[in-house]
């Protein structure tokens, strides 16, 4: 069960923008990078605890029409339904339990920055869950 994300075209062509692997998305407007241009968020389950995040960017190509285009590097995922879209930055946890065949108990938090019409890793930070 797929799930697709479509624009009009002169208000009246329907036009398949994506296919988001998902019966049940979320879609909603932000504007990361606070230019005044809301950016499109979708986000969807795709099974077990993965949560995912896509986006992408709404162009103005005329008064008709609003080419909207995938972000580079958004298509985040999180095995603990974690994500969290703040102003200017974009937070994912994950956890991890076994490494290499030893149990390790990690959570992640990357830190994901919308610079210059991408989404770009800025920082990773990892702590044990337990000792």
């Amino acid at each position: 069960p797929d799930s697709y994300l479509f624009a009009f075209h002169n208000k009246v062509f329907p036009i398949i923008i994506d296919r988001i692997p998902a019966y049940s998305a979320t879609i909603e407007l932000f504007d990361m990078d606070s230019d005044g241009v809301n950016e499109v968020l979708v986000f969807f389950y795709v099974g077990g605890n993965q949560y995912q995040l896509k986006g992408y960017r709404l162009l103005d190509v005329g008064s008709t029409y609003k080419e909207i285009t995938p972000i580079n590097g958004m298509h985040l995922s999180s095995n603990m339904r974690s994500i969290e879209v703040l102003p200017e930055k974009i937070l994912v946890k994950n956890q991890q339990w076994i490494i290499d065949d030893e149990a390790v108990g990690l959570l992640t938090v990357d830190e994901y920055r919308y610079v210059d019409g991408e989404l770009v890793l800025a920082r990773t930070s990892t702590k044990k869950l337990y000792e």
